[in-house]
C-alpha cells in the first residue's frame, strides 16, 4: 500500500509540475508577444523620416520638350519588384516615377510606415508621386481613412507641370470622383490646362475596363461625367491602375492605357509577371508608351512584410491576454492542488 501510495504522490506531484511549467510558459509566451509588438510599433512609427508630399502646383523644366518619366500600379507591399522597377526606370532615364496606387498590401499603419521607409534607398533621388489606391484610404474594419495617406504624401489629387506636359493626379480610391473634385478638374482644365502643349490625366480605378470586370472601374455617372471633360479640353494620355491587367483603348477619342500589377497578382494570364509603363514625351506629343516586364525579381521581403503587418495587429494584444490569462490560471490551479495535497 505504501509503494501505491508513494506512486500517487508522485503522479500528483507530477502533474502539479507540469501545469505550473505550462502556465509558466504561457505567461512568457503572453509577455514576450506583447514586449515584439510594442518594439515592432514604435520601430516602424519612427522609420519615416522622408515624406514625398506631391507637388501640386508646381512646374518643373518649363523648358523641356523631351523627357521620359515611369508609371506603376499595384505594387501590393511587393518590395523586391518595386526595388527592381525603380532601378531599371532610373537607368532608363526616368525623370520621375507616378505611382498609380496600392503601393501597400495591408491596412495597418505599421506596415505602410514599413513600405514608405523603404523607398528612400530605392529612389536614390528619382522624384516619386503618388496618388491613392484603395489599398491606401481604408482600415482594416473597412473604414475610410486618408490621414495616413496625406500625412506622407500630402493632397490626394493635385496638378503640376513638366516641362510642356501638364500631369494631374485624380482621386478615384473609393471608385469614384465626388462633386468637389469634379469642379476641380473642370477649373484645372479650364485655367491650367490652355498653358501646356499636352495633358496626361493619371488615376487609380479607370472610367471602364477592357475586362469588363464588376467593380473594377468607375460609377457609370462619373465615367460620363470624366468623358465629357476629357473631350471637351483636348486631353493627350490616360493612365489607370486597379485591375492588374495591360490594355490600350480609346476612352472619348483619348488613348488610354490600363497598367500591368507592379507587384500584387497579375489578372493578365499572358502575363504573369510584374510590369511597368515607360512613358516618352517629345515636341510631337507622347511619342512611345513601352509595356516592361520584370523576369528575375529576386527576394520578395516577406519576413518583414510579415513583421510589419501580422503581429503588430491589434488582434496580437487579445492572443497575449489570453495566453497570459490561462497560464495565470495554470499557475494558480497547480498552486491550490499543491497547497491542498499538503
Amino acid at each position: 500500500m505504501g509503494d501505491v501510495s508513494n506512486c500517487q504522490v508522485i503522479m500528483f506531484m507530477k502533474k502539479c509540475k507540469i501545469l505550473f511549467v505550462t502556465g509558466c510558459g504561457f505567461i512568457f509566451l503572453a509577455l514576450l508577444i506583447a514586449a515584439i509588438r510594442s518594439h515592432l510599433i514604435d520601430f516602424f512609427d519612427n522609420s519615416v523620416e522622408h515624406t514625398y508630399i506631391v507637388p501640386a502646383g508646381k512646374m518643373f523644366v518649363s523648358e523641356e520638350d523631351n523627357f521620359t518619366f515611369a508609371a506603376i500600379s499595384d505594387t501590393g507591399g511587393e518590395n523586391a519588384p518595386l526595388e527592381k522597377i525603380i532601378n531599371q526606370a532610373r537607368g532608363l532615364g526616368a525623370k520621375f516615377i507616378l505611382h498609380l496606387g496600392d503601393l501597400v498590401r495591408y491596412k495597418t499603419p505599421s506596415h505602410f510606415d514599413w513600405i514608405v521607409s523603404e523607398l528612400e534607398g530605392k529612389l536614390k533621388g528619382v522624384p516619386f508621386y503618388m496618388i491613392p489606391g484603395n489599398h491606401e484610404i481604408e482600415t482594416e474594419e473597412g473604414v475610410v481613412d486618408k490621414t495616413a495617406y496625406m500625412e506622407i504624401f500630402g493632397q490626394t489629387y493635385y496638378w503640376f507641370g513638366y516641362g510642356n506636359t501638364l500631369f494631374i493626379g485624380l482621386d478615384s480610391s473609393e471608385g469614384m470622383i465626388d462633386k468637389e473634385q469634379f469642379h476641380w478638374l473642370k477649373l484645372t482644365l479650364e485655367k491650367i490646362r490652355p498653358h501646356f502643349k499636352y495633358c496626361i490625366i493619371y488615376s487609380h480605378v479607370p472610367p471602364t475596363s477592357g475586362m469588363k470586370i464588376i467593380d473594377k472601374h468607375l460609377l457609370p455617372e462619373d465615367s460620363r461625367k470624366f468623358a465629357s471633360l476629357v473631350s471637351e479640353h483636348n486631353v493627350t494620355l490616360l493612365l489607370f491602375g486597379h485591375v492588374h491587367y495591360f490594355s490600350r483603348e480609346m476612352f472619348a477619342g483619348v488613348p488610354m492605357y490600363t497598367l500591368p500589377a507592379s507587384g500584387q497578382e497579375s489578372r493578365d494570364m499572358a502575363r504573369i509577371k510584374p510590369g511597368y509603363l515607360m512613358i516618352s514625351v517629345t515636341p510631337e506629343g507622347v511619342a512611345e508608351v513601352k509595356t516592361k516586364y520584370l523576369h528575375k525579381i529576386g527576394s520578395t521581403e516577406r519576413f518583414e512584410s510579415f513583421l510589419s503587418h501580422a503581429l503588430v495587429k491589434k488582434e496580437i494584444r487579445y492572443i497575449s491576454l489570453w495566453l497570459l490569462a490561462v497560464g495565470t490560471g495554470l499557475v494558480l490551479i497547480a498552486w491550490f492542488m499543491k497547497k491542498y495535497r499538503s
